[in-house]
């Protein structure tokens, strides 16, 4: 079992002023490109920073090759699940320009941003995003008002939505994965229920065995090698399989009140995740067995967790941005923007996509927010 490294160096928050040019204490002069995203409802500002070098650079603990804050300027522009398309382009959550309601966003490699605004007139308040092989985004959702809808949503690339309505009430989808089949699956979380989504469009649900007055709570999920799908029980602290046929097996997380968020398959073969209130990286083997691994970050709560291109895992913690291989070496920087990473992924291209949330989120609404998506090359990350 890896042992807690020493705590890096205190990072301090690193923000560049909105101007058009600024330079630096060596000279170099760091352009703002300021882009703007056009559909056919809304518009949004998006500011693009490509630094070669980064003024602030003193404050971090290690300098990138290249950094890119793509910055979401309107009022409470919360970003949050990032996804990577089968067409090189990353596909984010974000809120409506003044509004609760989230919206489906895309951006290319370079930066370049576009909004679909369909979901905006749904009032939706959007949780998970999946991308499927076809180049279909896939989404949970539940809409707001008196009588909420819960249901699935599969978004075509030209932005068209087709709905599939839950049948158990308050179900709340969360977090959902879409198999090379077309099987779509996703967590009930409020429901302990797993649900199925069948490439012919029939859905079905699989309850989750508990103890009467107790809630497991399915977050995250996540689709194995072995041809089953895996999720966390948050509140259970146990790691959860269920086959195909439906059959659910549940195993418990050594670390009492470990809160295990995060999950994904991992380049080994083998299932890793994330114990929220445990400091600390797991990894359970197709058979059930489960190793932790401590965060260097101290008295933090990893959540997000992602595959990477060099036999390890990226994920992301408050104010923390962390790569474990999988020997279980692991490390952590300060997060570029300074805020909370709420998502983290790699693209087949090796750069490394996160979310930076700077204030309150949509549902706080003391001080300006400020979301942002960073993007930095993974062979830059020191180990």
């Amino acid at each position: 079992m890896v042992q807690p490294r020493p705590q890096p160096a205190a990072v301090e928050s690193c923000w560049l002023p909105r101007t058009d040019t600024y330079e630096d204490e060596s000279g170099t002069r760091l352009h703002f490109a300021n882009l703007v995203l056009t559909n056919a409802r809304f518009s949004l500002v998006v500011t693009l920073l490509v630094l070669g070098q980064i003024a602030c650079r003193s404050q971090w603990p290690w300098p990138p090759h290249q950094v890119g804050f793509i910055s979401l300027r309107e009022t409470n522009p919360w970003v949050k699940e990032l996804v990577a398309g089968t067409d090189n382009n990353i596909f984010f959550i974000t809120t409506a320009p003044n509004s609760l309601d989230n919206v489906i966003g895309r951006m290319t490699p370079d930066g370049t941003a576009t909004v679909f605004p369909q979901a905006a007139s749904l009032h939706l308040g959007i949780n998970g995003l999946a991308s499927a092989p076809d180049g279909v985004i896939w989404f949970t959702g539940v809409q707001r008002g008196p009588h909420p809808v819960h249901a699935i949503y599969r978004m075509s690339p030209s932005g068209a939505l087709t709905q599939y309505t839950i049948s158990t009430p308050h179900a709340f989808p969360q977090d959902i994965a879409v198999g090379s089949d077309g099987s779509v699956w996703f967590a009930e979380t409020s429901a302990d229920r797993i649900g199925h989504l069948t490439p012919d469009g029939r859905l079905r649900e699989y309850a989750i065995p508990h103890a009467p007055g107790t809630h497991p709570e399915p977050w995250r999920i996540a689709l194995g090698f072995d041809g089953n799908v895996w999720f966390t029980l948050t509140l259970g602290d146990a790691i959860g399989r269920i086959t195909p046929r439906g059959e659910v097996t549940e195993f418990a997380v050594p670390t009492p009140g470990s809160r295990p968020l995060g999950i994904v398959a991992g380049p080994d073969g083998n299932i890793w995740f994330t114990e929220s209130a445990a400091n600390k990286i797991a990894r359970i083997t197709p058979s059930g067995e489960i190793t932790e691994f401590s965060s260097p970050a101290i008295n933090d709560s990893p959540h997000s967790i992602a595959a990477g291109l060099r036999n390890d895992l990226w994920f992301c913690e408050i104010g923390w941005m962390g790569r474990i291989t999988v020997d279980g070496h692991a490390s952590v920087r300060g997060d570029p923007g300074g805020g909370t990473c709420a998502s983290i992924i790699e693209d087949k291209s090796g750069n490394v996509w996160s979310t930076q949330n700077l204030g309150p989120g949509p549902w706080r609404f003391a001080g300006p927010a400020h979301g942002v998506v960073a993007k930095f090359m993974a062979r830059d990350w020191p180990d």
